[in-house]
């Protein structure tokens, strides 16, 4: 996103960060109502929508730049709070008791 062009540099940071939080609760909404796919298709779909158009925005308009930027980064973070979610149902049950097992196992059994 080239946050070097977007001014102070740290007041950015600061603004993403904060994003972070709405966007795992929005994130959470859309899953409860939508469900998995939906939420992430949407998620990563708006994300590339307000991310791409940023590139046809002037910099003269700053403010409009950075609100665009700072939209797709929070759906950005939507999208892998639903990643987060798909990844514990990818394996079957017995894999993921197995590697749980094997980790508890290599801490504590020696």
């Amino acid at each position: 996103m080239d946050l070097q062009k977007f001014g102070n540099i740290y007041v950015m940071q600061l603004i993403f960060g904060a994003v972070d939080f709405p966007a795992k609760l929005l994130a959470l909404t859309m899953l409860s109502y939508l469900g998995r796919r939906i939420t992430q298709a949407s998620c990563l779909l708006i994300s590339a929508v307000l991310i791409f158009a940023n590139i046809f925005i002037s910099q003269e308009f700053q403010t409009a730049r950075t609100v665009l930027a700072v939209l797709g980064k929070g759906f950005t973070s939507s999208s892998f709070t639903c990643v987060y979610l798909f990844t514990g149902e990818l394996y079957p049950t017995v894999l993921r008791y197995r590697g749980y097992l094997t980790s508890v196992c290599s801490d504590h059994c020696q």
